[in-house]
């Protein structure tokens, strides 16, 4: 795959190509390498991947890319495998669309054309469902168990894979959290260190250079 995205115009890769056409061609570049029994590491170009196929496992594995590389092969894994499994979610009467349907029909376009339909009306509720869990999760994590130091990069990541709004929603229950404790408490380190890793979020600071007793 590294390969072929090197030596592929992007071109070849645009939205317009068949997504089925494609793994057709890409499995049967990759037939011939086993073929050849040769496929250079992209990063080691010393290393030949498959130098260790013996020559009936060669074979074997040559055959069965040959018979996956036809394109009404990969088109019903496709349906069966994708298009069938999105189609659970929808209503029964859009999900019964996809039972007993035939390749290149009319049938699955209009089946694929509802469960689309479908996915996009639906887009915005699971959207909401999907922030009201996570910021759930950072509610419990701030005020029911211990929210240290080393809790937060952890967090941290985690919603950086999701939204960046759900950081900014974080750092606003954190900061709360340890000014109400400090309200209630005092200051300590432990308090302005959290307080301190999130000011860093905010200003791109590296919160990590700093040693103990500095903050107070």
């Amino acid at each position: 795959m590294l390969w072929e995205c090197e030596q592929k115009p992007p071109s070849w890769w645009s939205a317009e190509s068949s997504l089925i056409k494609l793994c057709s061609s890409l499995l049967h570049k990759l037939s011939d390498s086993v073929t050849q029994k040769y496929c250079q590491h992209y990063f080691i170009s010393t290393c030949n991947l498959i130098d260790h196929f013996v020559e009936s496992a060669s074979s074997t594995i040559c055959s069965r890319l040959r018979n996956s590389t036809e394109e009404s092969f990969l088109l019903r894994w496709f349906i069966k495998n994708y298009i069938r499994k999105c189609a659970e979610g929808c209503p029964a009467n859009v999900s019964a669309l996809f039972e007993d349907i035939q390749p290149c029909s009319d049938e699955l376009l209009r089946a694929v054309h509802a469960a689309t339909d479908r996915k996009l009306s639906a887009q915005e509720q699971e959207l909401y469902r999907t922030y009201f869990k996570h910021e759930l999760n950072i509610l419990f994590g701030v005020q029911i168990y211990r929210a240290d130091t080393a809790w937060i990069p952890a967090l941290r990541k985690e919603q950086h894979n999701i939204s960046l709004r759900l950081r900014d929603y974080y750092i606003a229950m954190a900061s709360l959290q340890v000014a109400y404790k400090i309200s209630i408490h005092s200051v300590t380190e432990e308090r302005l260190e959290i307080l301190w890793m999130i000011s860093g979020e905010i200003g791109g600071r590296d919160t990590d250079k700093l040693e103990s007793g500095e903050l107070l």
